[in-house]
């Protein structure tokens, strides 16, 4: 069909385009997960990339439309805007219109055959900006509030000027989608351990990957011939790092490498990589906060540091320090340890261990992720003294009834009349803290009697049944015609159930509402109207 645009597609454009040809002359294929892509040839000489599903699911398709039309308000440098087009092209088969995107082409390498091509060459020149260029792309990603979460060298493209593009947003995660679940688990080993078919979408996805793009940018920008050894020598195709040295850093040669690199930043954030990747999901942090942290031996101060003062080389190590980088350091404000978490009578408690010399601790706590630092505007932060925590026996904190808390407490020292604080990364020192045990929430829709059926203004009920005794949380019951919502905003508002209701399988919640000349065609879902509900509640849908 595509060998004849003018039939094929509905989009003009489209109609006068001419596709890419392989040796056969048949257009040339770029197979994906979900989708298959086509280069397309206007007349007038640009280059648009066409990309049509591949298999039938639905709701990547219903996504792709939510990711669209925040991208057309929200475009990154990092990002291609694309359209979404319902009734794109005609297949074949049964000659029926099916949704496909089209989008600009973008022209340049994989980052997998850029670095082949100048590491090969020992090209540092060309190599040292790209980890600076890394953390500007996932910096532009974090301001928009956007996470790409399949982070990996296929889908980065490094263009002639030598700047970065991100391409497949088939993971993609934009506000509207936070709490759905991810249809992908990207790439391995570039993916945290943990993240699988029920991890939510989440701002934190791309935070492991990231981080691992990173190290291995880093690592090759100070020394190629890593990619001699470890990826042309061993015929891999992915950057560096394997499934096999995590799973046994003692036996890994790159591993012993890295931890023994000149350059300090790689020796710290390697061995940040690996403990983070033997850490749980939640606990991996931005790309940022772990530079800050690792960038000084004083760690960071209150105020946040520009991305290139991020990248700055520590200065020179005194003569004498050992490979293995255990020399002793100075100024260091170390993080805590052995936090623990204890709710009785609707009253956290916290307690750690303490640091030597070390008389003040700050305990942040946010609902949504981890506090980017103790001065997190977003973030509930008290400082606390040590006598007020032994007086205490802890920090003690009131907390809601139900939800969670993402907890870090950082050590703090005062230094020259201002606050210097731990990095806060150690999972000893963070902690998710679920208020409510996860819970399950089922609903139905039904009609309130067997003849709202047949009148057009039908009255119906919402029924909820949670798995144990609890309380609501507040939850919006929406409406779509010829779909099912992906979104509160995806349709139309029906019942609001304020939050606090008790409710129980033995006594389940019966929410009546009316649809007034209601569609022929209709479906309703229930969500939380707080995103991070999604966290700690679970939202199932009866038939």
């Amino acid at each position: 069909m595509l060998q004849n645009p003018r039939i094929a597609f509905r989009v003009p454009e489209l109609k006068a385009c001419e596709f890419e040809k392989n040796d056969l002359g048949q257009p040339r294929p770029w197979a994906g997960n979900f989708a298959t892509v086509y280069r397309a040839k206007h007349p007038c000489g640009k280059s648009i990339a066409v990309r049509i599903f591949s298999r039938g699911v639905p709701e990547q398709r219903e996504r792709y439309e939510v990711v669209a039309d925040y991208l057309s308000d929200h475009t990154p440098q990092s990002l291609v805007s694309f359209e979404y087009h319902e009734e794109g092209i005609r297949c074949a088969y049964d000659g029926k219109m099916y949704p496909m995107l089209t989008m600009e082409w973008v022209r340049g390498s994989t980052l997998f055959n850029w670095l082949d091509g100048k590491c090969k060459a020992d090209d540092r020149s060309a190599i040292r900006p790209m980890p600076r260029k890394w953390v500007e792309l996932i910096e532009d990603l974090s301001k928009y509030r956007i996470a790409h979460g399949d982070l990996q060298h296929g889908n980065v493209i490094v263009l002639g000027c030598g700047d970065l593009k991100l391409v497949d947003y088939d993971c993609m995660c934009v506000p509207d989608l936070l709490g759905q679940r991810n249809l992908e688990i990207g790439v391995k080993p570039y993916q945290h351990p943990e993240r699988n078919g029920d991890t939510p979408l989440s701002m934190q996805i791309d935070n492991f990957s990231a981080l691992f793009i990173f190290v291995a940018l880093l690592a090759l920008a100070v020394d190629p011939s890593l990619w001699t050894l470890y990826v042309v020598q061993a015929s891999y195709d992915k950057l560096l790092f394997r499934h096999e040295d995590f799973a046994d850093r003692g036996t890994s040669r790159l591993y012993s490498d890295l931890v023994r690199s000149s350059n300090r930043l790689v020796r710290r954030l390697t061995k940040a990589l690996f403990d983070l990747h033997d850490a749980k999901f939640d606990d991996v942090p931005p790309l940022r906060d772990l530079l800050q942290a690792h960038r000084s031996l004083k760690l960071h101060r209150v105020t946040p540091s520009p991305v290139n003062q991020l990248l700055e080389e520590s200065p020179p190590e005194p003569s004498g320090a050992t490979e293995s980088c255990q020399h002793a350091e100075r100024d260091i404000v170390s993080d805590v340890e052995q936090l623990d978490v204890a709710i009785s009578d609707g009253v956290m408690t916290l307690r750690w261990k303490w640091p030597p010399n070390i008389d003040a601790c700050c305990v942040a706590m946010r609902s949504d992720c981890f506090p980017s630092g103790p001065t997190d505007a977003r973030a509930n932060v008290q400082l606390l003294g040590r006598f007020q925590y032994d007086h205490q026996g802890g920090f003690r904190f009131r907390v809601a009834a139900h939800g969670g808390l993402y907890v870090t407490v950082y050590s703090a020292a005062r230094a020259e009349d201002a606050w210097q604080y731990s990095a806060g990364n150690s999972p000893d020192c963070r902690k998710v803290v679920r208020l409510h045990a996860y819970r399950r929430i089922a609903y139905r829709v039904l009609p309130r009697s067997p003849l709202a059926l047949l009148r057009r203004d039908a009255d119906y009920k919402l029924v909820i049944t949670p798995d144990a005794p609890t309380q609501l949380p507040e939850l919006l019951l929406v409406v779509k015609e010829n779909g099912l919502p992906l979104h509160p905003g995806n349709g139309t508002l029906v019942a609001r159930i304020q939050p606090g209701y008790p409710c129980s399988p033995d006594q389940p919640l019966v929410v009546p509402f009316r649809l007034a000349d209601p569609p022929r065609h209709w479906q309703a879902r229930l969500f939380a109207a707080d995103e991070s509900e999604s966290q700690w509640t679970e939202l199932v849908r009866e038939q």
